[in-house]
């Protein structure tokens, strides 16, 4: 199962969560609770000095776009670098432009129904409020290709 579209959202995420880190001054991996009780402050010194065409902070995470980069992450609640849900992969493969009662419902049912395999084989796991990508042995098949490519 290509998981493909999880790599580029998670590449994403680190320039987001980088981007704000550098304006903001906060870690790059804020544990979620210390993101949702600074929310304020943090929603005023990006006032001061904005630099997104989209800052839209909401609970433990933030919907951010800047230029090419659009993605709506959560922080995790333990501080943990490359979470993800399937509502954020949703957001993600729709680019923000989604009625997710209407036509989109469709794709959102997709999304989950693909989360919800990489699950039960084992690709991804919940670690907190977030899942993450859980790194397996090669099969032989790609330890002969890798073996190949020196």
């Amino acid at each position: 199962m290509n998981t493909s579209i999880l790599n580029t959202f998670l590449s994403d995420q680190r320039r987001a969560k980088r981007l704000v880190s550098d304006k903001l001054g906060i870690p790059e991996n804020i544990r979620a609770l210390d993101w949702a009780v600074h929310s304020c402050e943090l929603r005023k010194s990006y006032d001061v000095c904005p630099f997104a065409n989209v800052f839209r902070i909401h609970g433990y995470g933030l919907e951010i776009q800047v230029d090419d980069l659009h993605v709506d992450f959560d922080y995790s609640e333990q501080g943990l670098a490359d979470g993800f849900d399937s509502w954020r992969i949703f957001v993600y493969i729709m680019a923000g432009r989604f009625d997710n009662r209407g036509t989109d419902k469709h794709i959102s049912d997709r999304v989950d129904g693909w989360f919800d395999e990489l699950i039960q084989l084992g690709r991804i796991e919940k670690r907190d409020n977030l899942y993450y990508l859980k790194h397996q042995p090669a099969t032989s098949a790609e330890k002969a290709v890798n073996g190949n490519c020196r």
